[in-house]
This record gives C-alpha cells, sequence and structure tokens, in this order.
C-alpha cells in the first residue's frame, strides 16, 4: 500500500550555538556565523595589526547582531499574541529565521506578524536618531563622544537598512509575505502564493545577477535563498490546496456553511496539521554591507 504523500518542507537548519531563551524563546548562533567572525577577526589584524580596530570590529558586529535578533523577536512576539509559538531563532550572516509552530488562521494574521520584524528596526532607528541628536544638541562633548556618534550613526544606518530592505516584495522575505496576505484578502490563498512566489523569483534572479556583476557576494546568496524558499512555500500551498479538496467534497452537505465561510478565500485553518509539520520560517534580518 503506497504511503500518502508527505507535505513540502523548507529547508531546515542545522544545529547552532545556543546562546540562552529571552523570553522562553531560544536563540542560536549558527555554526557560519561563527566562521564568518573568525575570518573577520583574522582579516582585521592581519591587515592592520590593530587591537583596536578589531575591538572596533566586534562592537559594530555587535550591533548588527542585536539588530537582526530583535528584528525575529518582533516576528516571534508578534506569533505569540495570535497564539503561535515560536520554535527557535537562529541567526546566520544573511539574517536570522524564525521557526514558528502554526501558521496564522487570517491574512491579516500574517500581515501583522510580517511587518513586526521591519517595524521593530524603523523603531531602533528612529530611538538612536533621537539619541544622535540629543547628544548633538549637548553643550559639551564629553570623552569618548566620537565614538558614541559614530555608533549611533553605525546603529541607524543597519537599522535603516534592515527595516527597508525587508519590505522588498520577496517571499519569504517580510515583504513577500506582506504582499502574500493584502492579495489573499482579495483572493484564494494559492493563488495569492502563486502570485508572490513569481514576484519574489523575479527578484531573487535580480539580486543574483547584480551580486555576481558587482562581486556582492551576500546578496547574490540573498538572492539564492529567495529563489529556493518562495517554490518551496508555492509548493507547499499547492501540496495543502490539493489535499483539501477531497475532504471538502466528501463533507459539503454538512458543512457547507463553514467551507464557504472558513475555506472561501483558502487560507489553511490554524491548527489543521501537525505543529512540526507547519512550521514556517520568517523573518529575514539581512546584515548589511559597508
Amino acid at each position: 500500500m503506497n504511503s500518502p504523500p508527505q507535505e513540502p518542507r523548507h529547508p531546515t537548519l542545522p544545529n547552532g550555538l545556543r546562546l540562552g531563551a529571552p523570553f522562553g524563546i531560544t536563540l542560536k548562533l549558527h555554526w557560519s556565523f561563527l566562521l564568518l567572525a573568525a575570518w573577520l577577526g583574522l582579516s582585521t589584524i592581519g591587515g592592520s595589526g590593530s587591537t583596536t580596530a578589531l575591538v572596533s570590529l566586534l562592537v559594530l558586529g555587535t550591533v548588527v547582531f542585536g539588530s537582526v535578533a530583535l528584528h525575529e523577536y518582533g516576528h516571534a512576539l508578534t506569533a505569540r499574541h495570535y497564539g503561535i509559538g515560536t520554535k527557535e531563532i537562529t541567526l546566520l550572516p544573511i539574517g536570522g529565521i524564525a521557526q514558528l509552530e502554526g501558521t496564522p488562521s487570517h491574512p491579516r494574521q500574517e500581515f501583522w506578524i510580517a511587518i513586526a520584524g521591519p517595524a521593530v528596526n524603523l523603531a531602533l532607528a528612529a530611538l538612536a536618531l533621537v539619541g544622535l541628536s540629543m547628544k548633538s544638541a549637548a553643550a559639551s562633548t564629553p570623552p569618548g563622544g566620537g565614538v558614541i556618534d559614530s555608533l549611533l550613526s553605525f546603529a541607524i544606518y543597519v537599522n535603516l537598512f534592515m527595516g527597508l530592505f525587508n519590505l522588498l516584495p520577496a517571499l519569504p522575505m517580510d515583504g513577500g509575505r506582506i504582499l502574500r496576505a493584502a492579495l489573499a484578502l482579495r483572493m484564494p490563498a494559492l493563488r495569492a502564493t502563486q502570485i508572490s512566489a513569481t514576484v519574489a523569483r523575479i527578484l531573487a534572479a535580480a539580486m543574483m545577477g547584480f551580486g555576481l556583476l558587482q562581486s556582492e557576494l551576500i546578496l547574490a546568496l540573498i538572492g539564492g535563498f529567495v529563489w529556493v524558499t518562495a517554490g518551496a512555500e508555492q509548493r507547499r500551498m499547492e501540496f495543502q490546496s490539493q489535499n483539501r479538496r477531497p475532504f471538502r467534497r466528501t463533507n459539503i452537505e454538512n458543512e457547507r456553511t463553514s467551507i464557504s465561510t472558513d475555506s472561501s478565500k483558502g487560507w489553511s485553518a490554524k491548527g489543521s496539521d501537525d505543529a512540526a509539520e507547519s512550521a514556517r520560517l520568517v523573518g529575514r534580518g539581512s546584515t548589511p554591507k559597508r
């Protein structure tokens, strides 16, 4: 007897270094992040021979690291507001990923979960700008004031870049999920996903092409990730749509009202699948190259 087809899954991530569990959500650092940090550190020491340059690199890296982590916790805590848990958050050199344990029950929920990450970055940029403005308005500059100015300016740059870049309409980036949620309010979720995946692959091809031509390896890698995961998300939704149809036919007489109300837009109901099977990859706190 043939086994039933399995729902396509997003690419999984290997275990990383566990940093803790703020807000009760495990935070991990992917091993590739550690390799990148080691390479940058050795390159800095070899190029300048200065420990001051290495300390500066570590401080700036901490700003990026913290901004990415807070971006992902924005997603995770908003999802928790809607009753959706988060398995873990993993930070990578090209951004972060929050693995949700369920699926939003309505497009509006996905919209707010998706927009929460960029909103956190824009709020952080605004706070850093206020701090920089207040410091500039002070009558005197305290010792080390120039360093603080540079740090605040870098925080503004990082968070503005991260917040705006993630609003690009490319699944699985936040902008792509916002686009899909907006479309799903007016059409079936499968069609909304297909349109969003097509837009995502067009942008992914542009990112890969531009990244390779301009030797921007990080941008090319992000484009490749978007291309693969946009296709995976479309296949997942197509699988769910195909496997709901027989159930609807056999139960149409008993559940005509609920089907016309809950499934008219094709949005999968929360809790319809096992939590581990329906885990979603949400958020892309991309690391800018300065």
